[in-house]
């Protein structure tokens, strides 16, 4: 807890000065009105929220022949992109990290992967990082046109924020016939080139699907209306914490306006609800500040994010802001969520490729001020307050139907440690012939015992 005194006496000054020693705070005098708002902006310092990833460590091998099995029930990992060399290129210098997962004809594959750095403000615009990735044959590094839809990486490479890459499949069964494939995943970039870069990694199984009502491509009257424009609520906002991370990213109602106070070097996580056929769209307007606009602008900046449930980052209108007073960003998604987007023929352009999965849209907001200097866990640091509007526009339509993919017949773990249960197919099937087998062998007993009953009335006759 941090105290001012205005005008205060020893005795209340010693009180103020012990309160703040106790709470581990800081203590200030003001004489005047100028000094007591400045040492009331001083003293509503705090230090940032962070993620700390807790999921399960698996570790990548370091050669493509050793790739590590990814169990077919692992949906979330923790690894470590390995290190480079310190005299090799940070850009074309390749070090991947191998790993198996097996798979299914007729699936498809998204896997994003997260950089779980702490928040940091002061990083050269030069110092950066990219995460890639690819799909490849077991025994055929080259077959990664084959395997390999497309990869994408962050609109920002600044590693004072989260870092994503995301890799997507071909179906599974077409080009890429295996029953299992080598997710590979790369590092580029001269941010602490020679240590190991921890990821957290999120692997998204898509079933076979039927589009709705058999189509293919986006009807031409299901074209986009245009941008959504968002209008912030009359209402007094509430103040909401936000989440520090996909998984509890606070959950918004469609246009309901919060406050948020944010501190440089956090990155904050939303979301809202969205159906396929609806456009995501959002409103910033910063309303407060606890620090002195006369910062040289291009020394902080906030930054706006999107992504999908499988964690992929998604296309938008707009995502910078440089902080002043009442300054304010409009921001959408580039087009409406359809799950033809990625999978029909009738792709409207590049961008919407990469809005086709419905549900949780995530919103993340980054403050970046580098006039901090670096920061750590217990710096203590001015907060900024914005108020924050998502909203969904659009008519939802039909999305399309799943049907699990076929186990093969001779499916084998790809773990070493020993498998339990069976998959539900093949449980039903067992399940269906175990009953068989004791009707039939009921049947069986009821038969003999009527013929033991006929031959003793024939021997009674």
């Amino acid at each position: 807890i941090n105290t001012v005194g205005f005008n205060v006496d020893a005795a209340a000054r010693a009180e103020l000065q012990c309160i703040a020693d106790a709470a581990g705070g800081t203590y200030a005098d003001a004489t005047d009105a100028d000094t007591l708002a400045e040492e009331l902006k001083k003293a509503t310092t705090r230090t940032y929220r962070a993620y700390r990833s807790d999921v399960e460590r698996l570790d990548g091998a370091a050669t493509f022949e050793d790739a590590t099995p990814v169990p077919r029930d692992t949906m979330r990992f923790l690894t470590s992109l390995h290190p480079l060399p310190a005299d090799a290129n940070p850009y074309t210098h390749n070090t991947p990290t191998y790993f198996r997962l097996p798979v299914r004809d007729g699936e498809h594959y998204v896997v994003s992967a997260q950089s779980v750095q702490a928040p940091s403000v002061n990083t050269s615009v030069w110092d950066n990082l990219v995460i890639d990735g690819e799909f490849v044959l077991p025994g055929d590094p080259d077959s990664r046109s084959r395997c390999t839809s497309d990869a994408h990486q962050s609109s920002f490479g600044g590693v004072n924020g989260i870092i994503t890459g995301t890799v997507h499949s071909e179906i599974i069964g077409e080009g890429c016939d295996a029953d299992e494939v080598v997710l590979t995943l790369n590092r580029r970039g001269d941010w602490r080139k020679t240590e190991p870069v921890d990821v957290e990694v999120t692997v998204t199984r898509i079933d076979p699907f039927t589009l709705p009502d058999g189509r293919d491509a986006v009807p031409a009257d299901d074209a986009s209306p245009g941008i959504p424009v968002v209008t912030a609520s009359t209402d007094t906002p509430a103040t909401v914490t936000p989440g520090v991370w996909f998984d509890d990213a606070a959950e918004l109602t469609p246009g309901e306006t919060v406050a948020v106070d944010i501190v440089p070097g956090e990155t904050q996580f939303f979301r809202v609800p969205a159906e396929y056929g609806q456009h995501t769209a959002g409103h910033l307007r910063l309303v407060d500040d606890a620090q002195d606009w006369d910062v040289y602008a291009h020394d902080r900046e906030m930054i706006v994010t999107s992504y999908n449930e499988a964690r992929a980052e998604l296309p938008l209108t707009e995502n910078r802001l440089v902080p002043e007073p009442e300054a304010t960003l409009d921001f959408a998604h580039t087009d409406p969520v359809r799950f033809q987007n990625r999978f029909g023929e009738g792709i409207p352009g590049f961008d919407a490729r990469h809005l086709w999965q419905d549900g949780d849209q995530i919103v993340a907001v980054r403050y970046r001020d580098t006039s901090q200097g670096e920061i750590d866990a217990a710096s203590q640091l001015p907060p900024l307050t914005y108020h924050l509007t998502l909203d969904v526009a659009g008519k939802p339509q039909a999305g399309p139907t799943f049907r699990p993919a076929d186990a093969p017949s001779t499916e084998t773990a790809t773990s070493n440690a020993p498998t339990t249960g069976a998959e539900p197919d093949t449980v039903a099937s067992e399940d269906t012939g175990t009953g068989m087998g004791l009707w039939l062998g009921v049947g069986a007993v009821a038969l003999v015992i009527v013929g033991a009953a006929g031959l003793l009335l024939g021997r009674r006759k």
